[in-house]
């Protein structure tokens, strides 16, 4: 990876938060573990209320999970990583109303945790969880600001996802 990433100048940089091998036949085999939230400057006016936004955010994740996520600088908002621990929702029977319940669960879970402010156009999903690397450039923005750069490192902790699995369902 780090060879590719040099070949490309260290521009765009992004890896997948999940494995290549989430499902199998149609069958999802793998947990929603990893929630990843994007505040983006351009769908919220000011830099003053992407802060406010982010602090929000953060606080809701403290105050709901006990979490406290890596946070990106991204050239133009924030990234928001969250991993937690979390088992496929598909094996249970109270999920059988949802198609897809796990990957209707981690696109509601960045909704829910930045109560609705979070990037519209956002959709991560299992094969698209693509999130950038530190040190790395985002070419979408002037060079002044498109260093990749870690706010706020995650501190180990990985929240049940039984925390959020009553808004989920509600």
């Amino acid at each position: 990876m780090f060879q590719a990433y040099q070949q490309s100048k260290f521009i765009d940089c992004r890896v997948n938060a999940y494995p290549s091998y989430t499902e199998y036949k149609g069958i999802q085999r793998y947990p929603p573990n990893f929630i990843f939230a994007d505040l983006d400057l351009s769908l919220i006016r000011t830099e003053q209320v992407l802060e406010k936004t982010l602090s929000e955010t953060l606080r809701f994740i403290r105050i709901k999970l006990n979490g406290s996520p890596t946070v990106l600088w991204t050239g133009n908002g924030y990234h928001i990583y969250q991993p937690i621990d979390a088992l496929v929702l598909e094996q249970f029977s109270q999920f059988e109303e949802f198609e897809n319940p796990s990957l209707k669960f981690i696109r509601f879970a960045e909704f829910y945790l930045t109560s609705g402010k979070s990037d519209p156009s956002h959709s991560p999903s299992f094969k698209s969880c693509m999130i950038r690397i530190p040190g790395t450039y985002n070419s979408k923005y002037p060079q002044a600001r498109n260093e990749v750069k870690v706010i706020q490192k995650w501190d180990g902790y990985r929240p049940p996802m039984k925390l959020l699995l009553e808004s989920f369902q509600s």
